[in-house]
C-alpha cells in the first residue's frame, strides 16, 4: 500500500497557520498572568535573590492586548482545522496514466493496446508497460484503506494500491469473456488483513476496492486516488 503524506503546497500552508496560531494562544496566555512570587531587597535595596511567594494574578493592562491576541489565533486555528479537514478530503493523488487503443485486425473479438504509467506515492513515474488485452473497456481498479478523519485533518492520505486493469465488452454478447493483468504483485498482506476485518484500526475506518471504467478511445486519462476512490480524469485534468 502507498501512504502519500502532503508536506508542501496547500497542506504545508495550513500547518504554518496552525503552528502560527498555537504560539499567539499560548504567548497570550502566558502574558495575561502575573507570576506569584516578587525578589525580596536587601538591606541596601538591591535584589537580594530570595523572593516573596504572592498569588498569581491577571495582568490588566495586558488583558486587553491579549484577549485580541488569543481572538486571532483561535481564528488561525479554525482556518487552519477547516482547511486541513477540506484538502484531506478532497485531495487527490495521480496513480497511474493510460490510455486504450483498439487493435486493428482483431478478429470477431475485439482487443486494445494500453499503454499504462503507474507513479508512486511522490508521483515519480514507477513503471510503464503496454499491455494488449480483449474488449473494448479498459477497468482499472486497486485497494483502498481508509483513514480517520483525524488523520485526514493532519493531512495524511488514505492508503492505495493500483491492482488490475481488465479488458471489459460493451457488447452483452461478451460480458463473461474479460481479460485480465494484475498489477503491483495484487493484493499484499495489509490490505487483506484490513479487508478481512473491515478495516476497523486505530488508523483506518473501512478497507475496500474501487475502479473505474474508460473507454477504449485513443484517449489518454490520469487516474487519481482521492480518499474514497480511483477515479479517471481527461489527460489536461491534473489530479
Amino acid at each position: 500500500m502507498n501512504y502519500p503524506t502532503p508536506t508542501s503546497g496547500p497542506f504545508g500552508l495550513v500547518w504554518v497557520i496552525g503552528f502560527i496560531g498555537g504560539i499567539l494562544l499560548l504567548w497570550a496566555l502566558s502574558g495575561l498572568v502575573v507570576p506569584g512570587k516578587e525578589p525580596l531587597l536587601n538591606e541596601y535595596g538591591r535584589k537580594s535573590g530570595h523572593y516573596r511567594r504572592l498569588r498569581p494574578h491577571i495582568r490588566l493592562g495586558s488583558a486587553t492586548l491579549g484577549g485580541i491576541v488569543c481572538v486571532i489565533a483561535v481564528v488561525l486555528l479554525i482556518i487552519a482545522n477547516a482547511a486541513g479537514v477540506y484538502l484531506g478530503l478532497t485531495g487527490k493523488i495521480l496513480v497511474a496514466h493510460l490510455r486504450a487503443t483498439p487493435s486493428a485486425n482483431s478478429g470477431n473479438i475485439p482487443k486494445m493496446s494500453v499503454d499504462l504509467i503507474l507513479y508512486d506515492q511522490n508521483g515519480k513515474p514507477a513503471s510503464e508497460n503496454t499491455y494488449i488485452v480483449n474488449g473494448n473497456e479498459l477497468y482499472i481498479g486497486g485497494d483502498i484503506i481508509e483513514y480517520k478523519p483525524f488523520w485526514n485533518l493532519l493531512g495524511f492520505h488514505s492508503g492505495y494500491k493500483v491492482t488490475l486493469l481488465e479488458g471489459r465488452y460493451s457488447d452483452s454478447n461478451h460480458k463473461t469473456q474479460v481479460d485480465d493483468v494484475t498489477l503491483n504483485g495484487g493484493d499484499d498482506s495489509i490490505f487483506l488483513a484490513a479487508y478481512q476485518n473491515g478495516g476497523q484500526s486505530v488508523l483506518a475506518t473501512a478497507a475496500y476496492k474501487n475502479g473505474s471504467t474508460i473507454p477504449a478511445n485513443k484517449l489518454s486519462y490520469n487516474i487519481c486516488a482521492s480518499q474514497d476512490a480511483i477515479v479517471p480524469q481527461p489527460d489536461n485534468e491534473p489530479c
